[in-house]
């Protein structure tokens, strides 16, 4: 009897196969309402591509990655539930969703995630493993690249805020 051969791919995944994970998701302001679900749906499509089980999900609103992770409940939740090591891997949308932290103040919670052995994986700059030099040399640029953005948007909005006070108006919308 001639013996089928195994199929290949993603198709031959099994659900014991698929590798645990959580998916955090964050949105600065309330403004920006579709954001939520628009980050989970990228993130569970990007999930069922890669081979990831999303077990639970972690998601911090209107509150800004730049101004310290300890006002990111859901984000320091994750922190102590990696502990438990049931999830292998967080899943985000960009790294920007994850921190926009200075990289000094970032490291803290990536290094519970490393020591755990847990790696960041992003539908927009992909898998970040702080274990290898790849992944930490992305790390570091990505984490540079989002703080900085975070500043200047900082400045802007500084900016734009004095500018309407200046012509007479309200700097924080309608009254």
């Amino acid at each position: 009897m001639k013996q089928q051969p195994k199929p290949k791919g993603r198709a031959a995944l099994k659900i014991e196969d698929l590798i645990p994970a959580v998916g955090y998701g964050r949105m600065s302001t309330e403004d920006q309402e579709l954001s939520p679900q628009q980050q989970r749906r990228e993130v569970e499509e990007y999930a069922k591509r890669n081979g990831y089980k999303i077990l639970r999900w972690y998601f911090d609103e209107g509150i800004s990655a730049s101004k310290g992770d300890e006002l990111r409940m859901e984000y320091q939740q994750m922190l102590v539930d990696s502990n438990a090591k049931d999830f292998r891997a967080v899943l985000c949308w960009a790294t920007s969703r994850f921190t926009r932290n200075h990289p000094h103040e970032a490291a803290t919670g990536k290094c519970i995630l490393k020591n755990n052995g847990i790696w960041l994986d992003t539908v927009k700059e992909g898998k970040i493993d702080w274990n290898s030099f790849e992944g930490m040399i992305k790390d570091s640029i990505y984490t540079i690249i989002d703080h900085t953005y975070s500043v200047g948007l900082g400045k802007d909005s500084l900016r734009g805020r004095r500018n309407t006070f200046l012509a007479g108006g309200y700097p924080y919308g309608n009254i």
